[in-house]
């Protein structure tokens, strides 16, 4: 009787630390919890027209200038249609936009504020010697950048004027910079010495 009694003694405790490797071992520390990730600045984040694509980001262009600044890009946000309307009042999409958003009121446009920002820039030293590329738009932790090339073409008329651009972000309540870059080539010699440079 006492070998059985061993024999069930040693299957038992065989079984004990068996069951005990499989739920990491009697006693030991847990395995300590991995920190949450930290949040990388700048993030790099999508942005549309106010139709959602993006080939109609210019909303308005008007044959005078209000500013000799080449560089005063400025920016104005909407959170609501209303908003929208009250930085455009009174004036309409263009007619060759896709429907449902061609030849409305900006006010009646049927943009998704729960998840949109409309964010107007407007130029009010341009003219059609410039030409401008909305480059990209990204987010740090307390701000959103819109960063805007400029830059110059030759153009026999040369008039000044002031342009106004429409896009769309996620929705923030962050506030909102304008950063114009310039292209790094050579001012075209018509627009020197105080021209930007080249397209």
């Amino acid at each position: 009787m006492r070998i059985i009694r061993s024999s069930h003694l040693a299957s038992y405790t065989l079984v004990l630390t068996a069951f005990l490797s499989a739920c990491g071992g009697g006693g030991g520390e847990n395995s300590p919890t991995p920190p949450p990730p930290v949040q990388q600045w700048p993030q790099s984040v999508a942005f549309t027209d106010f139709t959602g694509g993006q080939s109609n980001f210019t909303i308005g262009f008007y044959s005078y200038a209000q500013s000799e600044c080449q560089t005063c890009i400025t920016a104005q946000v909407a959170q609501s249609g209303i908003e929208l309307g009250n930085l455009l009042p009174q004036r309409k999409s263009p007619a060759h936009w896709p429907p449902p958003y061609n030849d409305k009121l900006y006010a009646e446009l049927p943009i998704d504020y729960n998840s949109k920002t409309a964010v107007v820039l407007e130029d009010k030293g341009s003219g059609v010697m410039y030409h401008y590329t909305l480059q990209k738009v990204e987010e740090s932790a307390n701000t959103m950048s819109i960063s805007v090339l400029k830059c110059m073409v030759s153009d026999p008329y040369n008039n000044g004027a002031t342009v106004t651009f429409g896009l769309l972000l996620p929705k923030t309540t962050k506030p909102i910079q304008v950063l114009t870059v310039q292209s790094g080539k050579p001012t075209l010699p018509e627009y020197q010495p105080n021209g930007l440079g080249a397209c």
